[in-house]
């Protein structure tokens, strides 16, 4: 059998297909409630009423997907839109239901264009050359041409992914122009871990900062967990405002998603904190939750509270644990593994974060070395670290707005000893 006779024959059954909700985990798309849409159309109104008198303009999404973020706008502005969409079945809805209504919409395919794995040939955004497609090189050319990014990039680690099927999906990304392009500025980010990189959402939003971002007047509305101003430093651009809204209408957990404008600036980002108004849905009505999601920027993670002093005595050993605190054999470890007397256990740490999970009490050293040891000096003061990562957070408007893994390094007090807890 073909692959043509597996394909939707409709539009109807194309949108049963791209509404499907394994479809959904697997793309790492979760499409924008229509009412959320609506709402980020005033950030994208706005931008346009600003577009310097005399200039064509261009609204560029390269993560369309089936059309949901432009089902809201008016022929006017469907008429400056670009679309872009990754699969197949997306792209097969996009041009049936605004082929004949947008700028463009790229690539440019025929069947013949179709691939096996169910991709549009061309259609990946993060491997054009310089991030931006040919056909909208002249726009981009063209300084009396302004750009606006309108975008809800996919969510989803694409090395963790299920794409491990079709190859290896490392391979596969470090090839693209995108991901070498933002290795190499990699050092300049607060999280220079490779995984920064590797985040598939981390790199739809570079490189719209890096390469859409071109002049004054040109924007980007963006629909993101809010870690990549918060902890990762890979945005250089002016805030303009921006709506928090419940992750739980994306078919997600409740947490909180943002929508912001950004514009293009020629100076060095100093933005410490800003201000989302939350937008919850009830009733299939926008509900204001008269509470302002407060996003700051993290400055002091909690490796600054970690203790990496060695003690005289300390004897190097060749035992390592796993997190369930068995012995390692067969891996390769990291650093030096030490006995103490005064050593009551080992406080591990992944990235930014520290896990509940993986915190066990032996006399070794995890595998990766990533913690400290527990003393019989310090455990009193460390050991409520542990507690930070079940920091409580009852609303959904503050899930993604105040981590727990690194905020809480600026809320400890200590007093004889003890950590106590204040919210900010």
């Amino acid at each position: 059998m073909s692959e043509s006779r597996n394909r939707p024959s409709s539009a109807k059954d194309m949108a049963m297909f791209q509404n499907d909700k394994l479809s959904q985990k697997e793309l790492g798309a979760f499409y924008t409630p229509p009412l959320y849409a609506q709402k980020a159309l005033e950030l994208v109104r706005s931008a346009i009423r600003e577009v310097p008198t005399g200039n064509d303009y261009v609204i560029i999404d390269r993560c369309a997907g089936s059309g949901n973020l432009q089902e809201a706008m008016t022929d006017e502005e469907l008429s400056h839109c670009i679309l872009n969409t990754y699969e197949y079945y997306e792209y097969m809805v996009l041009r049936e239901h605004f082929g004949d209504k947008v700028r463009e919409i790229i690539p440019p395919t025929t069947d013949d264009d179709y691939e096996p794995i169910g991709k549009v040939k061309g259609s990946n955004a993060l491997n054009w050359q310089d991030g931006v497609h040919p056909v909208m090189k002249p726009y981009f050319d063209d300084p009396k041409c302004t750009v606006i990014l309108f975008e809800n990039p996919p969510f989803r680690n694409d090395i963790a992914g299920n794409d491990r099927r079709n190859g290896d999906p490392l391979k596969m990304e470090e090839s693209t122009f995108v991901y070498q392009a933002m290795l190499e500025e990699s050092s300049t980010f607060d999280n220079t871990n490779v995984s920064t990189v590797k985040d598939l959402s981390n790199r739809f939003i570079w490189s719209g900062m890096k390469y859409y971002l071109r002049q004054k007047g040109d924007s980007f509305i963006l629909f993101s967990p809010v870690k990549y101003f918060k902890s990762l430093g890979i945005i250089n651009a002016k805030f303009r405002g921006g709506f928090a809204f419940n992750r739980k209408h994306f078919h997600a957990t409740p947490s909180t998603i943002s929508c912001i404008r950004w514009d293009w600036t020629n100076r060095k980002q100093t933005l410490i904190e800003f201000a989302l108004k939350t937008l919850d849905i009830e009733d299939n009505k926008l509900v204001d939750m008269s509470k302002d999601a407060v996003i700051k920027k993290v400055s002091e993670p909690f490796t600054i509270l970690f203790d990496k002093r060695e003690f005289p005595g300390d004897v190097e050993t060749s035992v390592y644990c796993e997190n369930s605190g068995s012995q390692t054999t067969g891996r390769k470890c990291d650093g030096k593994s030490y006995w103490n007397n005064n050593i009551l256990g080992y406080l591990v740490v992944k990235g930014f974060s520290i896990s509940p999970q993986d915190v066990f009490l032996l006399r070794a050293t995890r595998y990766n070395i990533r913690g400290f040891y527990l003393r019989s000096d310090n455990y009193i003061d460390k050991l409520p670290l542990f507690c930070a990562k079940c920091f409580c957070q009852e609303k959904w408007y503050e899930r993604d707005v105040f981590f727990t893994t690194t905020d809480p390094a600026t809320l400890f007090r200590c007093t004889s000893g003890l950590y106590v807890f204040r919210k900010i």
